[in-house]
């Protein structure tokens, strides 16, 4: 259940990369937007739920589409890939620094959107929350299987994941492809805001998810989406087993926390280039 959540939020990362080739290091500001944005509207607007959840995707659309236009869009062509790295970096502590000046360092609780009671099935105990990702993923990844494969702009996505050139040479407006590549990565990142601060305190501190999801895109393969679920998954599960029976054994050292990198740096030996990465050759 827990690597749900990691496979949620890694998937818009993987969208975000296949389409633009841009490794966002902001990518945990936006989960952390999206919760925030949850939190203006359920706490602070005491809008419903069902008035919310609208509201926040609205929100991240234009917040991703507004920083794709000004931010990376004068980037395509003119920088490197460290410059582009080098700006979504500044972009994060842009995005941080916002956060801060509108809601403070303090942390709050955000209404849950589910019973708060476990449900329980034989000796587990599972929290609704946990289901609820899971089902929220599930959904996300029909959908995106569905607009990958049977539309026509889905389609054009793919070609220009593939090659942007070619796709570029047959009409396809690749700027609408960069825009729309961005939204959708930006509404899952909000969806997976709304997950992780109700498994937590929200805080700006949520934005650390993104420590935990480089490990999923890089062993999933960082341009595969089936990639990413299946290394959250495998993420999830470390991470749940190191809390439970390493921790304990060792109260001063929350292994837990770096057991996931250690894990990924032994599997990258293995998997160079991830469980689906895309191999590169080169002619000597």
């Amino acid at each position: 259940m827990v690597g749900g959540v990691y496979s949620l939020a890694a998937t818009g990362f993987v969208i975000v990369y296949r389409t633009s080739k841009v490794i966002n290091f902001a990518y945990g500001e936006f989960v952390m937007l999206g919760a925030f944005v949850t939190y203006l509207g359920l706490q602070q607007m005491g809008i419903p739920i069902w008035l919310t959840l609208p509201m926040v995707i609205i929100s991240m659309v234009i917040i991703s589409a507004i920083i794709e236009r000004v931010v990376l869009r004068p980037l395509v062509g003119r920088s490197t890939t460290i410059n582009t790295i080098m700006v979504t970096i500044g972009l994060a502590m842009l995005l941080t620094g916002i956060t801060r000046i509108i809601w403070g360092s303090q942390q709050f609780v955000l209404p849950s959107i589910v019973p708060l009671a476990p449900l329980k099935i034989g000796i587990i105990s599972i929290p609704p929350v946990y289901i609820l990702s899971m089902c929220i993923l599930l959904v996300v990844l029909a959908g995106l299987a569905m607009f990958f494969t049977k539309s026509v702009t889905g389609i054009a996505m793919r070609a220009v994941s593939n090659d942007e050139m070619g796709a570029y040479s047959i009409g396809i407006n690749i700027p609408k492809m960069l825009i729309l590549a961005w939204s959708i990565a930006g509404v899952i990142a909000g969806f997976a805001g709304i997950i992780q601060a109700n498994l937590s305190v929200l805080n700006i501190e949520l934005k650390g998810i993104l420590i935990l999801l480089f490990p999923v895109v890089v062993l999933g393969g960082l341009e595969s989406i089936k990639g990413a679920v299946i290394a959250g998954f495998i993420i999830g599960v470390i991470e749940s087993l190191s809390a439970g029976y390493i921790d304990p054994l060792f109260t001063s050292l929350p292994l837990s926390q770096i057991t996931p990198i250690v894990v990924l740096l032994i599997l990258i030996l293995i998997y160079p280039y991830g469980f689906y990465g895309v191999k590169e050759i080169e002619r000597l």
